[in-house]
Protein backbone atom coordinates (compact mmCIF):
# COMPACT_ATOMS: atom_id res chain seq x y z
CA UNK A 1 0.00 0.00 0.00
CA UNK A 2 1.30 3.49 -0.90
CA UNK A 3 1.93 5.69 2.10
CA UNK A 4 0.14 9.07 2.36
CA UNK A 5 2.49 12.02 2.14
CA UNK A 6 1.98 14.98 4.47
CA UNK A 7 4.17 16.96 2.13
CA UNK A 8 1.54 16.64 -0.62
CA UNK A 9 -1.23 17.64 1.76
CA UNK A 10 0.63 20.74 2.92
CA UNK A 11 1.32 21.73 -0.69
CA UNK A 12 -2.41 21.74 -1.41
CA UNK A 13 -3.21 23.74 1.70
CA UNK A 14 -0.70 26.45 0.87
CA UNK A 15 -1.77 26.72 -2.78
CA UNK A 16 -5.47 27.30 -2.11
CA UNK A 17 -5.16 30.98 -0.99
CA UNK A 18 -3.46 31.85 -4.27
CA UNK A 19 -6.67 31.03 -6.14
CA UNK A 20 -8.87 33.28 -4.00
CA UNK A 21 -7.71 36.67 -5.28
CA UNK A 22 -10.46 38.60 -7.12
CA UNK A 23 -9.54 41.32 -9.57
CA UNK A 24 -11.97 44.25 -9.51
CA UNK A 25 -12.75 46.61 -12.39
CA UNK A 26 -14.59 49.84 -11.56
CA UNK A 27 -15.99 52.48 -13.96
CA UNK A 28 -15.41 56.12 -12.97
CA UNK A 29 -18.61 58.20 -12.96
CA UNK A 30 -20.32 60.37 -14.01
CA UNK A 31 -19.67 59.78 -17.71
CA UNK A 32 -19.33 62.89 -19.90
CA UNK A 33 -20.10 65.01 -16.84
CA UNK A 34 -23.82 64.26 -16.58
CA UNK A 35 -24.32 60.67 -17.81
CA UNK A 36 -25.98 62.06 -20.95
CA UNK A 37 -24.10 61.77 -24.25
CA UNK A 38 -25.12 64.38 -26.82
CA UNK A 39 -24.39 64.64 -30.54
CA UNK A 40 -21.12 66.50 -29.96
CA UNK A 41 -19.84 63.94 -27.45
CA UNK A 42 -21.04 60.73 -29.14
CA UNK A 43 -18.08 60.31 -31.50
CA UNK A 44 -15.60 60.24 -28.61
CA UNK A 45 -17.10 58.97 -25.38
CA UNK A 46 -14.33 58.60 -22.82
CA UNK A 47 -14.77 55.74 -20.35
CA UNK A 48 -12.19 55.40 -17.59
CA UNK A 49 -11.85 53.53 -14.36
CA UNK A 50 -9.69 51.79 -11.81
CA UNK A 51 -8.62 48.26 -10.98
CA UNK A 52 -7.79 46.46 -7.73
CA UNK A 53 -7.31 43.03 -6.20
CA UNK A 54 -3.94 42.23 -7.72
CA UNK A 55 -4.66 43.27 -11.31
CA UNK A 56 -1.53 42.93 -13.41
CA UNK A 57 -0.36 45.88 -15.49
CA UNK A 58 -1.14 45.39 -19.17
CA UNK A 59 -4.24 43.30 -18.46
CA UNK A 60 -7.03 43.88 -20.98
CA UNK A 61 -10.33 45.54 -20.07
CA UNK A 62 -13.16 45.21 -22.61
CA UNK A 63 -15.60 48.16 -22.62
CA UNK A 64 -18.95 47.90 -24.40
CA UNK A 65 -21.79 50.35 -25.11
CA UNK A 66 -24.60 48.92 -27.22
CA UNK A 67 -23.04 47.25 -30.25
CA UNK A 68 -19.72 49.07 -29.85
CA UNK A 69 -16.81 47.43 -28.00
CA UNK A 70 -13.26 48.62 -27.46
CA UNK A 71 -10.35 47.15 -25.51
CA UNK A 72 -7.82 48.95 -23.38
CA UNK A 73 -5.15 47.91 -20.89
CA UNK A 74 -4.56 48.53 -17.21
CA UNK A 75 -1.66 50.90 -16.58
CA UNK A 76 0.52 49.25 -13.96
CA UNK A 77 -0.39 46.89 -11.13
CA UNK A 78 -3.87 47.77 -9.79
CA UNK A 79 -3.69 50.80 -12.06
CA UNK A 80 -6.13 53.00 -13.97
CA UNK A 81 -7.47 52.41 -17.48
CA UNK A 82 -9.19 54.58 -20.10
CA UNK A 83 -10.70 54.14 -23.57
CA UNK A 84 -12.65 56.20 -26.15
CA UNK A 85 -15.70 54.78 -27.94
CA UNK A 86 -17.57 56.14 -30.97
CA UNK A 87 -21.29 55.50 -30.40
CA UNK A 88 -22.59 58.10 -32.86
CA UNK A 89 -24.10 55.28 -34.93
CA UNK A 90 -26.24 53.99 -32.05
CA UNK A 91 -29.90 54.96 -31.68
CA UNK A 92 -30.90 57.40 -28.95
CA UNK A 93 -31.92 55.76 -25.68
CA UNK A 94 -30.67 54.25 -22.44
CA UNK A 95 -27.52 52.10 -22.46
CA UNK A 96 -25.42 50.13 -20.01
CA UNK A 97 -21.69 50.72 -20.15
CA UNK A 98 -19.94 47.46 -19.25
CA UNK A 99 -16.28 47.03 -18.32
CA UNK A 100 -15.13 43.40 -18.29
CA UNK A 101 -11.81 42.16 -16.95
CA UNK A 102 -10.09 39.94 -19.52
CA UNK A 103 -7.02 38.15 -18.16
CA UNK A 104 -6.26 36.58 -21.51
CA UNK A 105 -8.18 33.40 -20.85
CA UNK A 106 -6.74 32.72 -17.41
CA UNK A 107 -9.21 31.18 -14.98
CA UNK A 108 -9.09 33.99 -12.44
CA UNK A 109 -12.15 35.35 -10.63
CA UNK A 110 -13.00 38.96 -11.42
CA UNK A 111 -15.60 41.53 -10.42
CA UNK A 112 -16.69 43.53 -13.47
CA UNK A 113 -18.71 46.75 -13.56
CA UNK A 114 -21.60 48.32 -15.48
CA UNK A 115 -23.19 51.78 -15.43
CA UNK A 116 -26.19 53.40 -17.09
CA UNK A 117 -26.06 56.36 -19.49
CA UNK A 118 -28.42 58.06 -21.93
CA UNK A 119 -27.59 58.76 -25.58
CA UNK A 120 -29.40 61.82 -26.91
CA UNK A 121 -28.22 63.05 -30.29
CA UNK A 122 -31.55 64.33 -31.61
CA UNK A 123 -32.96 67.84 -31.36
CA UNK A 124 -36.13 68.32 -29.30
CA UNK A 125 -39.48 68.90 -31.00
CA UNK A 126 -41.86 71.60 -29.82
CA UNK A 127 -45.60 72.20 -29.88
CA UNK A 128 -46.84 75.81 -29.66
CA UNK A 129 -50.24 76.84 -28.31
CA UNK A 130 -51.73 80.27 -27.55
CA UNK A 131 -54.19 81.36 -24.90
CA UNK A 132 -56.33 83.76 -26.96
CA UNK A 133 -57.71 82.99 -30.41
CA UNK A 134 -58.30 86.71 -31.05
CA UNK A 135 -56.38 89.80 -29.91
CA UNK A 136 -58.43 92.99 -29.71
CA UNK A 137 -58.43 96.34 -27.89
CA UNK A 138 -60.27 94.69 -25.03
CA UNK A 139 -57.59 92.06 -24.59
CA UNK A 140 -54.13 92.82 -25.88
CA UNK A 141 -52.27 90.09 -24.00
CA UNK A 142 -51.34 86.80 -25.61
CA UNK A 143 -50.04 83.79 -23.66
CA UNK A 144 -47.70 81.49 -25.58
CA UNK A 145 -47.00 77.96 -24.32
CA UNK A 146 -44.17 75.93 -25.85
CA UNK A 147 -44.13 72.23 -24.92
CA UNK A 148 -41.10 70.07 -25.77
CA UNK A 149 -40.86 66.30 -26.06
CA UNK A 150 -37.95 66.00 -23.61
CA UNK A 151 -36.37 67.72 -20.61
CA UNK A 152 -34.89 71.12 -21.39
CA UNK A 153 -32.02 73.13 -19.95
CA UNK A 154 -33.79 75.61 -17.66
CA UNK A 155 -30.86 77.99 -18.02
CA UNK A 156 -31.95 78.63 -21.62
CA UNK A 157 -35.21 79.87 -23.14
CA UNK A 158 -36.91 79.65 -26.54
CA UNK A 159 -36.87 82.53 -29.00
CA UNK A 160 -40.53 83.28 -29.81
CA UNK A 161 -41.66 85.45 -32.69
CA UNK A 162 -44.84 86.63 -34.43
CA UNK A 163 -44.71 86.25 -38.19
CA UNK A 164 -47.05 89.06 -39.24
CA UNK A 165 -47.09 91.68 -36.49
CA UNK A 166 -44.17 93.64 -35.06
CA UNK A 167 -46.30 95.15 -32.32
CA UNK A 168 -46.03 92.36 -29.72
CA UNK A 169 -43.60 92.82 -26.86
CA UNK A 170 -42.60 90.18 -24.34
CA UNK A 171 -43.56 90.83 -20.73
CA UNK A 172 -40.30 89.10 -19.71
CA UNK A 173 -42.18 86.66 -17.52
CA UNK A 174 -41.21 83.43 -19.26
CA UNK A 175 -40.76 80.42 -16.99
CA UNK A 176 -40.22 76.68 -17.20
CA UNK A 177 -42.60 74.12 -15.72
CA UNK A 178 -43.02 70.37 -15.89
CA UNK A 179 -45.75 68.65 -17.91
CA UNK A 180 -44.35 65.24 -18.86
CA UNK A 181 -40.60 65.67 -18.56
CA UNK A 182 -38.65 67.88 -16.16
CA UNK A 183 -38.73 71.52 -17.35
CA UNK A 184 -40.35 70.67 -20.68
CA UNK A 185 -42.90 73.53 -20.86
CA UNK A 186 -42.17 77.23 -21.37
CA UNK A 187 -44.90 79.84 -20.75
CA UNK A 188 -44.47 83.50 -21.71
CA UNK A 189 -46.91 86.38 -22.21
CA UNK A 190 -46.78 89.09 -24.86
CA UNK A 191 -48.67 92.39 -25.06
CA UNK A 192 -49.77 94.10 -28.25
CA UNK A 193 -49.19 97.86 -28.17
CA UNK A 194 -52.66 98.65 -29.55
CA UNK A 195 -51.50 99.79 -32.97
CA UNK A 196 -54.39 99.43 -35.39
CA UNK A 197 -53.91 96.44 -37.67
CA UNK A 198 -56.05 93.62 -38.94
CA UNK A 199 -54.39 90.25 -39.42
CA UNK A 200 -56.60 87.34 -40.44
CA UNK A 201 -54.22 84.65 -39.17
CA UNK A 202 -51.17 85.34 -37.03
CA UNK A 203 -48.50 82.67 -36.65
CA UNK A 204 -46.35 82.23 -33.56
CA UNK A 205 -43.01 80.58 -34.24
CA UNK A 206 -40.19 79.18 -32.11
CA UNK A 207 -36.70 79.44 -33.55
CA UNK A 208 -34.91 76.11 -33.87
CA UNK A 209 -31.50 77.71 -34.39
CA UNK A 210 -31.30 79.59 -31.10
CA UNK A 211 -32.92 79.80 -27.71
CA UNK A 212 -33.84 76.73 -25.70
CA UNK A 213 -31.65 73.65 -25.67
CA UNK A 214 -32.22 70.21 -24.18
CA UNK A 215 -30.32 68.95 -21.16
CA UNK A 216 -28.06 66.80 -23.35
Amino acid sequence: MKKFSWHHLLSIIFLLPLLSFSQTITISTPIEGDDIVNATEAATVTISGTSAGGTVGGTTVQVTIGSVSQSTTVSGANGPWTVDLNISGEADGAYNVSAVYDPGGAAIAATNDSYGITLDQGSPSATVTVGQPTISLGNLTQTVVVTYDESMDNGTSPTIGFDNSVNFTSNSDGAWSTTTFTDDTWTETFTHDGTSEEIAAETVTVSSSSGATDVA
